[in-house]
């Protein structure tokens, strides 16, 4: 998928403003969850609309160790980022992955959001939840700590789980 950019956030928002619409007013179980992951897969995304990644110096550190062009990590290119293995240890998934890629503030959390809103075609309202979904990059033994926390998809509080799990972020 094409990056689109920044200043198409306005035409991203009015798409979901109709999905909105639609959910609201449909009585069908089964359409309305349709169309929530529609807007989950649409407003979730940032890679499409420009907003700013978050990396954990952590992660930082192993693009040094991996000579990892740090294009990479400016759109979040999980198709380059996924291929880093790793020797991870008291890596609890057993995994080989040296990073993993994640929303900062689960995309559930801001489906919810936007679902609540009580005028859909407030646009300027969309846009700014929208801007919420970023994507943080962090190490396997990061990830580990947050499911340990308990923050694995409870994260109302990105920050604090964060700080709790001692992650320091940066933007990128």
């Amino acid at each position: 998928m094409p990056k689109i950019q920044f200043d198409d956030l306005d035409s991203i928002a009015k798409i979901v403003s109709e999905e909105i619409k639609q959910y609201k007013s449909s009585k069908n179980a089964s359409v309305r969850w349709v169309i929530k992951y529609k807007i989950k897969d649409i407003a979730c995304n940032p890679l499409i609309y420009g907003v700013k990644n978050r990396v954990s110096k952590a992660a930082l550190e192993l693009t040094k160790q991996f000579n990892i062009n740090k294009e990479y990590l400016e759109i979040a290119d999980w198709g380059k980022l996924g291929k880093f293995k790793a020797t991870i240890p008291n890596n609890k998934k057993q995994s080989t992955r040296a990073f993993m890629m994640e929303h900062y503030l689960p995309k559930h959390y801001i489906v919810n959001e936007l679902l609540k809103m009580r005028n859909p075609d407030n646009l300027e309202e969309i846009k700014k939840i929208m801007q919420r979904a970023q994507v943080a990059i962090i190490t396997m033994n990061e990830d580990d700590k947050l499911d340990e926390l308990g923050y694995r998809i409870k994260r109302p509080d990105p920050s604090k789980a964060y700080l709790e799990a001692g992650i320091e972020l940066v933007e990128y």
